[in-house]
């Protein structure tokens, strides 16, 4: 490549990075990287050859800003408990500029919206973000990362980078959709969540009839504490249940996007760890047509969620009603039953 063409490819690299709708302190670190910047064992051998090369998160391979990015079995793992299932190391990155311009302009195979787009750098960004912290912290603290404490610590940070980029809800349909409401005349509507902890999650489901009265409330423990793993468990339970209703429809509903799109699909963007899920789900309903699936947002899934959290928090699991239920379970029934009357019939 000659002069002129990397530097133009160099300049049109940092134009991206900085409008890029991020904190400004993310575009800095992808700057950094993307030049190959950062204060890595390869770049200050040059300056002291016989000092120690050994990447501080595996202490195998020589560390390198592409090394400990995407090659890391550390850095693997965390990458792969994303919601996107990411195999970075199948990726044939040849570059850190390589690897910061995939996450600005994701290539088309992805089939990403601009919504999902937006998603995919933020996430991304975070998490570079998020290896390199970890790898001071080994190297200069001697702390050892846990994949799960550092996935769920990425998620809780995704959300609050996320949250104030959503549009604020103005119009009446989309509060409508944004809060739980009743399913049609003769159906049933059961929400599931789950409560993640280190060492395992509850999942909950919640069944209303078209009144908004409370058929039933289950919750579960799991022994699993990576989120997707326990969301789709919490749907597949939903599924149990829904299959015996054989006497009404039933719509599934939860807040795991990536669960539900990846149902919905019809095979197509199934992330690689929901595979199996989602082939059993399609297995065990293939004999039933009155089971459908939504996702809704997180306001829309107050009860599953209350009853998931205070289950995991009391460690008590089963079944539950309005007579013998936490009472912030209770009130949210109630509450949403009450909201939610004017709905019947018109969703």
């Amino acid at each position: 490549m000659k002069f002129g063409d990397n530097f133009s490819s160099s300049d049109s690299l940092t134009r991206k990075i900085w409008k890029a709708n991020i904190h400004e302190r993310l575009k800095m670190h992808l700057w950094r990287i993307a030049f190959n910047l950062l204060p890595t064992k390869d770049q200050l051998r040059e300056f002291s050859p016989s000092s120690d090369t050994c990447c501080p998160l595996c202490n195998v391979e020589a560390e390198s800003a592409l090394h400990f990015f995407t090659q890391c079995h550390i850095a693997r793992a965390i990458w792969f408990g994303s919601q996107w299932n990411l195999r970075i190391d199948k990726w044939q990155i040849h570059s850190p500029a390589h690897l910061i311009d995939l996450f600005i302009d994701p290539p088309s195979s992805l089939l990403l919206d601009e919504e999902q787009k937006a998603e995919f750098l933020l996430y991304g960004a975070l998490t570079l973000d998020m290896i390199w912290k970890w790898r001071n912290k080994v190297l200069y603290e001697k702390s050892t990362p846990v994949e799960g404490q550092v996935i769920r610590s990425l998620q809780k940070l995704f959300l609050e980078h996320w949250r104030p980029k959503v549009p604020v809800i103005s119009s009446a349909l989309t509060r409508r959709c944004a809060r739980w409401c009743c399913p049609n005349q003769g159906m049933v509507k059961l929400n599931c969540d789950a409560a993640v902890g280190d060492l395992s999650s509850c999942i909950a489901i919640v069944a209303r009839d078209w009144r908004g009265n409370l058929v039933f409330a289950i919750s579960k423990k799991v022994n699993t504490n990576v989120p997707v793993q326990a969301e789709a468990f919490a749907i597949l339970l939903a599924v149990h249940i829904a299959i015996n209703f054989s006497c009404c429809s039933c719509i599934i509903e939860s807040d795991c996007k990536v669960c539900i799109e990846a149902i919905n699909s019809g095979g197509n963007l199934v992330p690689w760890r929901l595979l199996n899920f989602v082939e059993f789900v399609k297995y065990v309903i293939s004999g039933y047509n009155h089971v459908s699936f939504n996702w809704v947002h997180r306001e829309a899934n107050k009860a599953a969620h209350v009853l998931a959290n205070w289950s995991f928090n009391q460690s008590l699991f089963g079944s539950f009603d309005l007579g013998f239920g936490p009472p912030s379970f209770v009130n949210v029934i109630l509450a949403e039953a009450s909201q939610s009357t004017v709905f019947v019939g018109v969703q």
